[in-house]
């Protein structure tokens, strides 16, 4: 009985972040007999893996038909980059009032990070991901608002498509150009540029997918 649980989460865990990474893309289909045979598995930690999943909304189970991953709602991640956006600009004022030299050393070190990054060969869009994240959250992090960013790098759709914008466009130069707007904004308080580069910055992946959205990347979205 341990054993067959242990077998359910390691398949989730593995399944889970293959659909976050966009290596499974949304609306493909998964075989329930493909995974027994790839972890040597049977039947029943499998469809155990695949309900959390469901559960999860990362995975749409469909009575007697393929298993769906499923599509990420464009209406969801649009009303979590407005309010996402609204409130990383408070945070961001929060930060600045700080006035911390270390903090904001903190973020250029990590833009510089990214730069470093994109120069290597074949790095992988998952670091850069984790990157831009991680400079996120220095400033929600540093004012005490971990709570809140986690409620939105938690929701799937809105993970997906930022990572679906990276995978697709890879114009991490022009995301670094935004990080480095924001970095110049806080270290030199200019709050009057606040509003507009964070709504600017936290919109743009979304409108670089949505501007494609009728074309290659239509059936990815809902």
């Amino acid at each position: 009985m341990v054993q067959s649980r242990d077998i359910a989460t390691l398949i989730y865990d593995t399944l889970a972040e293959r659909i976050l990474n966009l290596d499974l893309m949304p609306g493909s289909s998964i075989y329930e007999a493909d995974v027994c045979d790839e972890f040597e598995a049977s039947r029943t930690p499998v469809r155990t893996a695949m309900q959390r999943l469901s559960d999860k909304g990362l995975l749409d189970i469909l009575p007697y038909r393929t298993n769906r991953i499923s599509l990420i709602d464009s209406e969801i991640v649009s009303q979590l980059i407005y309010s996402r956006a609204a409130i990383e600009e408070r945070v961001i004022r929060d930060f600045i009032e700080l006035d911390d030299p270390l903090l904001v050393e903190d973020v250029e070190h990590m833009i510089r990070k990214q730069n470093i990054l994109i120069k290597q060969e074949n790095f992988k869009t998952e670091d850069f991901f984790r990157l831009d994240s991680d400079m996120h959250r220095i400033w929600f992090s540093a004012t005490g608002r971990n709570v809140i960013l986690d409620f939105f790098y938690s929701n799937n759709h809105y993970s997906r498509i930022r990572m679906l914008d990276m995978k697709k466009h890879k114009d991490y130069k022009i995301i670094i150009n935004e990080h480095e707007a924001l970095y110049d904004m806080i270290k030199n308080n200019k709050v009057e540029l606040i509003h507009s580069l964070v709504y600017d910055h936290l919109s743009s992946g979304f409108n670089r997918v949505m501007a494609r959205a009728d074309s290659e990347l239509k059936n990815f979205l809902i």
